[in-house]
């Protein structure tokens, strides 16, 4: 039996009745014609609209051997507590450190592709993890880049400075999920980093407007 497959890359979530996609190559997202939508929504459940032939022509799907089926990104533990606004005391040397990953960070998604940016990522978690991390330096790390955001604004910073905090929690031998989300009406993407269902670089209120999309 046939299945399809999104092609390598691609990652999809449903926010408002509506499929949204991330091409991470070609780093963009998209959405399909309403027709579409309701054909891929077909081939989730298990059928084969006429559709499926333009979309394996347009290099959205491929065919697999098994009766495979797309998946859309399966986020982590719903957020329940954020550590954004606690008022631990840092040194004016973590949040110097706090400002130079920034926009380290800044600079290396200029120079890289974001894939291979969210590549190096992962090998970083993969090669480190193994520390439980305690409350106090956990809440110390996400202080620092509170701190550094109210210095130098973070604002349209979100995926430079996540980026930041999960290379340096995944450092330190923790395993940070580094979630890209997306909202409709208007579009937005956001970018913000949780350990288990604590978001350390955001406010609660705000990334639960989104849908996560990607999860590395």
């Amino acid at each position: 039996m046939t299945g399809y497959a999104l092609r390598k890359g691609l990652t999809f979530c449903r926010v408002d009745g509506r499929f949204v996609f991330l091409d991470l190559p070609r780093d963009r997202y998209f959405c399909l014609s309403p027709i579409a939508d309701q054909a891929f929504l077909d081939v989730i459940a298990g059928e084969s609209p006429a559709w499926v032939a333009a979309a394996l022509r347009d290099g959205l799907l491929r065919e697999t051997a098994d009766d495979t089926r797309p998946v859309a990104c399966i986020p982590p533990a719903p957020p329940r507590g954020s550590l954004h606004d606690n008022n631990q005391i840092v040194s004016r040397t973590s949040v110097l450190g706090a400002l130079t990953r920034r926009a380290a960070s800044r600079v290396w998604l200029r120079a890289r592709p974001l894939k291979a940016v969210l590549d190096r990522v992962q090998e970083r978690k993969s090669s480190r993890a193994g520390v439980e991390l305690s409350v106090a330096q956990i809440s110390r790390l996400a202080a620092s880049y509170r701190r550094a955001g109210m210095l130098v604004s973070a604002h349209d910073q979100c995926l430079a400075t996540s980026l930041a905090v999960a290379w340096q929690l995944a450092s330190l031998g923790a395993t940070p999920h580094l979630i890209l989300g997306v909202k409709l009406h208007p579009f937005q993407a956001h970018c913000w980093v949780q350990l288990g269902d604590v978001v350390v670089n955001d406010q609660l209120d705000a990334v639960r407007l989104f849908t996560p999309i990607l999860v590395v």
